[in-house]
């Protein structure tokens, strides 16, 4: 609730508009939230070594933010809990004092006030427009992108009216783009440009035609090789527990979590970062992902392993309320050791840094050249790609999982892939054995490699132990078979009957001999035609003609041949 008290408190702290982006600003929130239009934070300011006051930046717009600054001495601010609940009173007033500034200042979208182009952009980036046209402009999910892009055209483009932007203003700004940046980078901002001026035709329809030409956008060169990490090479990553000289682990388990899951389930790395521990059904090991990049709800199966790795992340999850197992529904599931939200800008460095302190330093991996990219954290998706291709999964199973649109795009991994089958690399160790900490908590085997059963009248709780990696679960005897003598299925002359299953078979609890259902019919003379031998002796030859031991009568059609197989069983 806001107060006078909190107003005048605000007033005195001196609040500017100063960007956060600033090269110098301190990083490490000890405090943060989220209210209705915007999010803020508390930061703590460091000098010579001690605390010099804190300061609270409060998010007004995409790319935009509102700082106070509060002093360490203020009464009433002591505390983290104090600043806490001070910053959530103060943020809605500055989020409002904000906005009653853009609304006295001008450029409004009548007729009287023709608006500029960079005014009309923010009205993109910041979703009036969406709201204005909600069946024509999609609500932008890189908006802060977007934000920046246009940010750095406004040193170039000024206050050029909508109407009056053309084709140089266009190429101006493509020349100050540098030309070191990659062909895709320099695409999107040309893609900006073109996108924003579509929407000013129709539906906005403020300029009649549409000032660029159809040629305009970069054209993309070839595509650089990306990389993947070789299964030993992720399980030193995820295996690593060295302490640095502080006492604290270099490669923290909540980073390791994060990794093993992206490696093992394909997600996009923004996915795992928005996921709630309410999306998780960790009862049948599901997961539930309904807001996505391309707006197309999948929900499917997670590896058993993951499942038992993440009920064991969220027994220690820095959000879990004492007492609970389980931190509350709406909570992130991947979080740093504070319980913050991961700040997927430096993800990749810090990826890059975990190998390096895991003995992973394959060149490859941490240098871009000409023709390859350095690893990306969008690699790990990569890396669930190529080791599943290379392990005979199908693009179904992987397309279920990644949220892939078509095979051209898994098509992509299949090089790499058989060169991972190639070499013998082998799946990813399971992520319950592949982090020492929950490996250390999985029950050891009994006498004879199996966990003890529960007593009997007791159901058995479930435990780690008998969550097993889709290869072991391959491999896992399933018992006595229903039946301790073959069954015969068919007994007629020239058929092999059916025998009990004796090796395991993802379909059902029978097969038949040489895994596969079979029909013979009797051996003739001759050679034995591709279109198999018919029971009464007559077949044809591999190209079709007749073959020694036939005659030329006409051969019984495949009606015929199904009905004297059903009448064989």
């Amino acid at each position: 609730m806001i107060t006078d008290s909190t107003e005048s408190r605000i007033t005195d702290f001196d609040v500017d508009g100063t960007p956060l982006a600033a090269p110098d600003e301190p990083r490490g929130a000890e405090s943060s939230g989220e209210f209705p239009g915007g999010s803020w934070r508390v930061y703590a300011l460091r000098e010579k070594g001690r605390t010099a006051g804190f300061m609270l930046h409060v998010r007004v717009a995409p790319n935009v933010y509102r700082k106070a600054r509060l002093p360490v001495d203020r009464e009433g601010l002591d505390t983290r809990s104090k600043r806490a609940s001070f910053a959530a009173d103060a943020a809605p007033f500055m989020l409002r004092s904000y906005r009653e500034e853009q609304a006295s200042k001008p450029g409004a979208t009548s007729a009287e006030k023709p608006i500029t182009f960079l005014d009309f952009a923010e009205l993109w980036t910041d979703g009036t427009l969406h709201e204005r046209y909600p069946d024509h402009v999609k609500k932008k999910k890189t908006s802060d992108d977007d934000a920046a892009r246009f940010e750095f055209m406004r040193s170039i483009v000024g206050d050029v009216l909508l109407k009056d932007f053309a084709l140089d203003h266009a190429e101006k700004v493509m020349r100050a783009v540098p030309r070191e940046l990659s062909t895709s980078t320099r695409r999107h901002y040309a893609q900006t440009i073109h996108k924003l001026l579509s929407i000013a035709v129709y539906p906005a329809r403020l300029i009649p035609v549409h000032p660029l030409p159809k040629g305009f956008l970069p054209k993309l060169g070839p595509g650089k090789a990306k990389n993947y990490l070789q299964p030993a090479e992720e399980a030193a990553l995820l295996w690593c527990t060295k302490v640095g000289p502080d006492g604290s682990p270099v490669v923290p388990l909540w980073r390791r979590v994060y990794w093993g899951f992206l490696s093992r389930e394909g997600t996009r790395e923004g996915e795992a970062i928005e996921l709630r521990v309410g999306d998780l059904d960790l009862k049948h090991g599901a997961v539930r992902l309904d807001e996505n990049k391309t707006d197309d709800p999948r929900a499917f199966a997670l590896d058993p392993s993951v499942t038992a790795a993440l009920r064991a992340w969220l027994a220690c999850h820095p959000l879990c309320e004492e007492g609970k197992a389980a931190p509350p529904k709406d909570a992130r599931v991947f979080v740093d050791h504070e319980g913050q939200p991961l700040d997927p800008a430096h993800l990749p460095r810090t990826l890059r840094a975990d190998l390096i302190s895991a003995g992973v330093d394959r060149p490859e991996l941490h240098a871009t050249t000409k023709a390859r990219l350095r690893l990306r954290v969008h690699d790990l998706r990569g890396t669930f790609v190529t080791v599943s291709l290379a392990n005979s999964a199908t693009e179904s199973w992987i397309s279920d999982r990644t949220g892939h649109k078509s095979s051209a795009m898994i098509n992509r991994y299949k090089r790499a892939a058989r060169t991972v089958s190639e070499l013998g690399l082998g799946p990813l160790k399971p992520m319950l054995e592949a982090i020492p900490e929950f490996a250390a908590a999985k029950p050891e085997p009994g006498p004879e490699g199996d966990a003890e059963p529960p007593p009997d009248g007791e159901p058995g709780d479930p435990d780690l132990s008998r969550d097993l990696s889709r290869e072991e679960q391959a491999s896992e005897p399933l018992g006595e078979p229903p039946h301790e003598t073959p069954v015969v299925l068919a007994e007629s002359k020239g058929f092999e009957p059916l025998v009990a299953f004796t090796t395991p078979d993802f379909e059902s609890r029978w097969t038949v001999r040489d895994s596969a259902i079979r029909c013979r019919g009797p051996r003739i003379a001759g050679r034995r035609g591709t279109r198999g031998n018919i029971a009464d002796g007559r077949g044809t030859g591999r190209r079709g003609r007749n073959t020694p031991g036939t005659d030329a009568r006409r051969r019984p059609s495949r009606r015929r041949i199904r009905t004297r197989l059903s009448c064989c069983g």
